[in-house]
């Protein structure tokens, strides 16, 4: 007896309960005296042995979105703002924009467009409804809060959209409506602090113009409160950094003679920052000009530039190959050291160890090997100041020679300078382990990547430097076939224990990495957890890269396109109309009408217009339909029954034909009514197709080219009528002299022959050249054979063929045949046909 049987006669024994087999083959016919149980029994049970349930594993559950703290509150008043309904109270509003703010701030992360966006709808709405409680008390965030986030939205790292400068310019009206109370010099700090912020905000989104006159327009109308905040440069530096970036120098030559006439002195100071500045931007002409103007200054003292701007202008000599002002430079530069050297009252040491660093660089560059690098720090640190203190070189030292090695795509003598500075004690930190990962994985040495990056793991990284090369190297892994998942999510989960955020290139291949192995839980995961924190560009990015993966009908079934479809539009739901039309497209490819029919079905319940169903989108859906219910007429294979086939693809047309009657927003055009003609067509209702072909006849659009062969093609699959219906439409078309094309004259034929007229559809293709001048082609006469269906006519053409185009039936043939299974043969030729 099995033992699944013995347990249950067991059972049922120790419960005093019948035995019963309903499947029985004597059973009694008065089933009524069923046997009724002593007790209730739980069904679908079995009964597992473990100890206090630990053997039982638990489901795994879909993580939720991660959000920054506050940001799902800022959504939940989008929301309630968009469908006018009952908003969060301000009180909550406003500890969540603190939440987001704070989080932001210490994080030392930027906001995304979208995030900027909630940001200042919140902020808006506070400043709007937050007057204050019943006691008084306002929900308005603090300034030093709101100085924060200028200060985010102000750095250089920090993302461009309109919603970042709307949001820094709308922070810096409410500082100046509601600016404390402090004392004048305190309060005109504070200020100049903020408006510098916000003018750099402006400069980054490149309309360094209109800051320029902002400004003026503050110093002309005495807006300033003190001759500080007059006098400050610090904003108009700004200004003329921006325009000097964006190749303006025009508009840079018109700043400066404002600042003039404002009373705005211009001094080497200035300079020297503009220097600065052109110098980092690998600007030689504008920083050699402005070399040459501080140097021409009469006043001996202001000659001398800071130690930073030699450093920087040595660095752009060396990018540019200006040796002979690189060689200018060093000597100024070492004039500089000696004169810090010289000074008893302040050692200098910070700018004395830039000058030393620069040299160091000079050196390496001027084909001077480590050895001698090294005999000059030697050097350096034997020469002392008025003090006694002296320079040692340290770990910044190490890392400029090694970035400068990287930029010459030399490795080896990046490593020996790593080498050099362990000679020194000094020891690599995670600037310099982040270098040796770039620069290993930019030479194909992804296993010395790796060991780089288990010693940079021993490192503290306090701003998160080594989150770029942690991400390239994931990057690298897993596009490389010699590497095992194993190792790549060891990276992974090390980035992930820190709460690590991943580039949108990381995303998008761990992403694709998950699919293959079938880990659709961890692909959601992965994009709950990251594409929350991207802005709109990024997360387009990572969703092309899985529509990508859809529509690679070569590497990707079917089933995990739907499953990378359906996860990209939950997460994603910003993906383009277009994206989501050619995934429509691909599954009416991959021969599932269903599949693609719910793709329109999510079209239409969106509402941005960006995504949402429009006509072309209804056209496309009904010609897939039309597509894939006419096996006849494309002599395609199928994976289904016929009729299982007919009755799916009415269903679905009938769903797609009733939400567009639904839809408000379509009007009927003439390829959405060719669609609907070519859909009811391929379904078996040429009748009711025909019906359409009125309606586009009398509507003020009117026919277009493409619709007279799809109404061909209708009266080629009527029963009755058909051929009456052709012959009007021929005799209409030659009474209007309207151009016949190819593709008329082929479904003219075919819809004679569809309707048993083999005679006259013969002597339309005899009559092709002279009438049109077409040689009849494999086209024309592969139409004529499969619009005759039927084996006796068919084989009637046949002999026809032969007889009158012998070499085009051998290029029929050629093409390959199909039987069907009640006796017809078809050519595969395309007669599909374009609404």
């Amino acid at each position: 007896m099995p033992v699944h049987l013995t347990r249950l006669v067991i059972r049922r024994i120790l419960s005093n309960e019948p035995i019963v087999y309903r499947d029985c083959l004597y059973r009694r016919a008065n089933t009524y005296l069923q046997p009724q149980l002593h007790r209730i029994r739980r069904n679908g049970y079995t009964q597992t042995r473990s100890f206090f349930g630990f053997s039982r594993e638990p489901e795994r559950r879909v993580k939720d979105a991660d959000f920054t703290p506050g940001l799902e509150k800022m959504i939940d008043l989008n929301r309630a703002l968009n469908e006018q309904s009952k908003p969060p109270t301000t009180a909550a509003l406003c500890k969540a924009f603190v939440s987001f703010v704070q989080s932001k701030h210490e994080g030392k992360e930027t906001l995304s467009d979208i995030e900027a966006g909630h940001a200042l709808n919140t902020l808006r709405y506070l400043k709007e409804n937050s007057m204050g409680n019943n006691n008084g008390t306002p929900h308005l965030p603090q300034r030093k809060l709101l100085h924060n986030l200028l200060c985010t939205l102000a750095s250089k790292s920090s993302r461009r959209s309109e919603n970042h400068l709307d949001l820094a310019e709308e922070i810096f009206r409410h500082l100046e409506d509601v600016r404390l109370e402090d004392s004048a010099v305190s309060d005109s700090r504070k200020r100049i602090h903020d408006l510098t912020k916000t003018i750099e905000v402006i400069c980054l989104h490149g309309q360094a113009v209109r800051a320029r006159d902002w400004l003026a327009e503050l110093s002309s109308k005495g807006q300033f409160m003190s001759k500080f905040e007059y006098n400050t440069t610090r904003p108009w530096l700004s200004v003329l950094q921006a325009l000097y970036s964006q190749g303006s120098e025009s508009e840079a030559q018109k700043t400066l003679q404002t600042m003039q006439d404002l009373g705005i002195s211009i001094d080497n100071r200035i300079k020297s920052s503009l220097l600065q500045f052109h110098a980092e931007q690998g600007d030689v002409a504008s920083s050699k000009k402005l070399y040459e103007d501080i140097m021409r200054d009469p006043r001996v003292d202001e000659r001398h530039l800071s130690a930073f701007a030699y450093s920087a202008l040595l660095k752009c000599c060396l990018r540019n190959n200006e040796r002979e002002l690189g060689q200018t430079i060093v000597r100024e530069m070492l004039e500089k050291l000696e004169s810090y050297y010289a000074d008893t009252h302040n050692p200098r040491l910070k700018p004395a160890k830039a000058i030393w660093d620069s040299s160091f660089l000079w050196a390496a560059s001027s084909g001077k090997g480590v050895d001698e690098v090294d005999r000059m720090m030697n050097v350096m640190v034997r020469r002392t100041f008025s003090d006694g203190s002296s320079i040692e070189p340290d770990i910044d030292t190490i890392n400029q020679l090694v970035e400068w090695c990287m930029s010459r795509k030399e490795p080896y003598f990046a490593e020996r300078y790593i080498s050099l500075g362990l000679k020194w004690g000094i020891h690599p930190n995670a600037t310099t382990y982040s270098l040796q990962i770039m620069y290993r994985l930019s030479g194909g040495d992804i296993d010395g990547a790796r060991a780089a990056y288990k010693l940079l793991q021993a490192e503290h990284c306090p701003h998160n430097e080594d989150i770029a090369a942690a991400n390239k190297l994931i990057q690298a892994l897993a596009t490389s076939p010699k590497h095992t998942f194993n190792t790549i999510m060891t990276l992974v989960d090390d980035l992930n224990e820190r709460k690590a955020r991943f580039e949108p290139e990381t995303v998008s291949v761990l992403a694709i990495t998950h699919f293959q192995r079938n880990e659709l839980h961890d692909v959601i995961d992965l994009l709950q957890t990251h594409a929350f924190h991207f802005s709109e560009a990024e997360r387009l990015k990572i969703a092309a890269k899985l529509v990508a993966m859809v529509l690679d009908r070569a590497h990707t079934s079917t089933t995990r396109a739907w499953d990378a479809y359906i996860i990209t539009h939950s997460i994603f739901a910003e993906l383009s109309r277009e994206a989501r039309t050619r995934i429509m497209r691909e599954f009416f490819a991959r021969g599932r009408p269903d599949m693609a029919c719910h793709v329109f079905a999510h079209m239409r319940e969106l509402q941005h217009r960006d995504t949402k169903a429009t006509a072309e989108t209804y056209t496309v859906a009904l010609t897939g339909i039309a597509e894939f219910a006419m096996p006849r007429v494309s002599a395609t294979d199928s994976d289904i029954d016929a009729d299982e086939r007919d009755a799916e693809c009415s269903s679905l047309l009938d769903a797609v034909h009733n939400a567009m009657k639904l839809d408000l927003d379509i009007d009927p055009s003439t390829p959405l009514l060719n669609a609907l003609m070519l859909a009811y067509t391929a379904c078996g209702q040429p009748a009711r197709a025909w019906g359409f072909w009125e309606d586009i006849v009398n509507s003020k659009e009117g026919p277009s080219y493409n619709s007279i062969p799809i109404a061909f093609r209708a009266c080629e699959r009527m029963s009755v009528g058909g051929e009456k219906h052709a012959k009007a439409l021929w005799t209409r078309i030659k009474r209007m002299d309207i151009e016949v094309t190819r593709e008329m004259l082929a479904a003219y034929v075919g819809a004679l022959a569809g309707n048993q007229n083999i005679d006259e559809a013969k002597e339309i293709v005899m009559k092709a050249e002279r009438e049109f001048g077409w040689t009849p082609d494999t086209f024309l006469l592969g139409t004529l054979f499969n619009a005759a269906y039927g084996v006796q006519r068919q084989e009637r053409i046949e002999r026809w063929i032969q007889a009158k185009f012998p070499t085009k039936w051998v290029e029929l043939t050629r093409l390959g045949v199909k039987k069907m299974e009640d006796g017809p043969r078809l050519f595969n030729i395309d007669r599909r046909l374009k609404p």
